[in-house]
């Protein structure tokens, strides 16, 4: 089948790129929006290359890009319902990109984010995910006291330097702090982390609170799926 998609997320996943986005729909002179969709390939954890969401014209997909995707069958993985495989013989067909004015219609309003009292707000449980009715993974929210965390270490596991970049906000009164995986917002704001053994170092985007979040559940890893921010959408 095809769907018409509105990007809402190309974020790092690993080496490769998870793309996500609702389904779109025009309404006389506007739009509405529909269920999320998130695009999968037959990889060992589902990641997109770049020939998977290439376009027509040979250019990548990006976010706020509305494209028409050929899709085989829903592929639910745990925790995440949205996924569907695609169907990787045909490129994206881009239709239209959405203005830059239309962007706050894309705010969602859930009461939290994947919270269990208790828990850490980074993470949810992977039963605990499993039993949530209605069950979601992706979600586009507007932040509050949002800045960026920004330090280097060397976790027992790893043999280099880990450059951490975390989102630091709260949501509905609740505190979050989660990794960033926008590759546009990273590069452009993310590359300067303290030397390892600094203090973490804390900055504000340029624009403030006036941006939304596309944030989204990883995969299921140790038990846990993570919650990460993919897209970082400036309103100014």
């Amino acid at each position: 089948m095809t769907k018409r998609v509105l990007i809402l997320a190309n974020s790092i996943k690993k080496n490769a790129r998870c793309v996500a986005g609702r389904e779109y729909f025009k309404d006389g002179s506007g739009f509405r929006l529909g269920d999320w969709v998130r695009p999968v390939s037959s990889l060992r954890e589902g990641e997109l290359l770049p020939k998977h969401f290439i376009n027509q014209n040979s250019v990548a997909s990006r976010v706020l890009d509305v494209v028409d995707m050929d899709l085989l069958s829903n592929r639910a993985d745990q925790g995440q319902p949205e996924n569907w495989l695609i169907a990787s013989r045909n490129c994206w067909r881009l239709v239209e990109t959405m203005k830059n004015t239309h962007r706050a219609a894309l705010e969602e309003s859930p009461q939290e984010l994947w919270l269990v009292p208790g828990t850490r707000p980074d993470r949810i449980n992977v039963d605990d995910q499993a039993r949530r009715i209605p069950q979601h993974s992706l979600v586009v929210v507007r932040p509050e006291q949002f800045r960026i965390r920004l330090w280097s270490d060397t976790p027992p596991w790893l043999d280099h330097i880990r450059r951490n970049t975390k989102a630091v906000f709260t949501y509905a009164g609740s505190q979050y702090a989660m990794s960033v995986t926008d590759p546009i917002f990273t590069h452009k704001y993310c590359s300067k982390h303290p030397a390892e053994g600094d203090e973490a170092v804390e900055i504000s985007p340029p624009c403030g609170d006036n941006c939304l979040l596309c944030i989204s559940l990883t995969p299921p890893f140790k038990g846990y799926h993570y919650k990460v921010v993919a897209t970082v959408l400036d309103l100014t």
